[in-house]
């Protein structure tokens, strides 16, 4: 059978259709779906990253606070919060005041040992126990008021009696 030009002209544009139509869905799209799952990839892995350098940064942060504290912290043989604390209230004038002080059981971990101690302190005024728990908190030792409670005297409305928790720590 023969073909009129007409007719290989037809054939052979339908056979061109066919072969960029076989190129696009074997070939060009693809390569378009592969490139562009690659682009996400991409831009998924560099959010990674820059996630994972905020991470290093705020570990190497916490890192040396941590570092900071254990420099901080004292070794058992070298500090006694019972003398330390009567210290303070020799210097702040408010020995005389104490009535109780009296160590409790603290928290123990495999990284640090608390030590507590609970004070209890009878007609002291406003600025004599801020000075004093002002003192404790910011000396040289890490110390931390764990529980405080204050309660006005009946007898004198100015005077307070006090009831703290204090707390040292301790490498283990």
């Amino acid at each position: 059978m023969k073909l009129s030009a007409r007719e290989k002209l037809i054939v052979a544009l339908g056979l061109v259709l066919v072969v960029c139509a076989a190129f696009w869905g074997l070939v060009v799209d693809p390569v378009k779906e592969k490139t562009a799952l690659l682009d996400r990839k991409i831009e998924y892995l560099q959010k990674r990253r820059a996630d994972l350098g905020a991470l290093v940064k705020r570990y190497e942060a916490l890192n040396s606070q941590l570092s900071a504290v254990k420099g901080k912290v004292v070794h058992p043989k070298e500090f006694s919060i019972l003398s330390h604390l009567e210290t303070i209230a020799l210097s702040r004038g408010v020995k005389a005041n104490i009535t109780q002080m009296k160590p409790k059981p603290g928290l123990s971990s495999r990284h640090y040992k608390e030590s507590v101690v609970e004070i209890k302190m009878e007609k002291v005024n406003l600025d004599q126990i801020t000075g004093y728990l002002h003192e404790v908190e910011n000396g040289p030792q890490p110390l931390r008021i764990k529980v405080l409670r204050l309660a006005p005297r009946f007898d004198n409305p100015d005077l307070l009696n006090a009831n703290f928790d204090i707390a040292s720590y301790q490498l283990p």
